[in-house]
């Protein structure tokens, strides 16, 4: 065996069932994932696990999926409703959708790379008034993240659906940043 003991964890993984080691790895982040390790455990299990499965059969479960995005709009845990976490964009407190997102792109996984993507855009959309948004100076979105997602999309004539929802929420972004830009321009001309 090795320095862990690699014989007695490879005989045990060989007798565990997948829900039993999805369980065992939702309570060993739960107890040891946290904001002095800037929550890296939880991006390592994600990376580990798509990597695990090249043939992209696996899904990761929600549980852990929601560590990245919980915040989101204020429904998952970590905005209270208020629309500050949405207004941050994909820059959160207790949360990392872009690492998400990147890990997905990484592993070809595109369409849940693509729906991720959407639903960021939409969250930050409805999730707050100009006045909101504009508060917090700029929303933080990883621009070229969502170009190169968005290019990978449109390489798949099967996604061509999400693609063109993609392209639209980048879009109505864009629109909506500049006439955010605009309105706090003129809030500043005006005092």
């Amino acid at each position: 065996g090795g320095v862990l003991g690699s014989e007695a964890i490879d005989a045990a993984a060989a007798e565990a069932s997948p829900a039993a080691a999805w369980a065992a790895l939702r309570a060993f982040l739960e107890t040891h994932c946290t904001v002095e390790r800037n929550f890296a455990p939880t991006e390592a299990a994600a990376r580990a696990a798509l990597a695990a499965d090249p043939s992209s059969s696996l899904r990761l479960p929600q549980w852990l999926t929601r560590r990245f995005t919980r915040g989101r709009g204020g429904g998952d845990g970590g905005a209270g409703g208020d629309g500050g976490a949405a207004a941050g964009g994909m820059a959160r407190r207790g949360a990392n959708p872009t690492a998400l997102l990147a890990i997905y792109a990484q592993h070809g996984r595109l369409e849940e790379a693509a729906r991720l993507a959407i639903a960021e855009l939409r969250a930050h959309a409805r999730g707050a008034d100009a006045v909101t948004r504009t508060r917090f100076a700029a929303a933080w979105f990883p621009t070229p993240l969502l170009m190169h997602v968005r290019d990978l999309v449109s390489r798949v004539p099967a996604l061509d659906g999400l693609r063109a929802e993609l392209d639209h929420e980048l879009d109505e972004h864009r629109r909506r940043a500049e006439a955010d830009s605009a309105k706090l321009a003129g809030f500043a001309a005006s005092r």
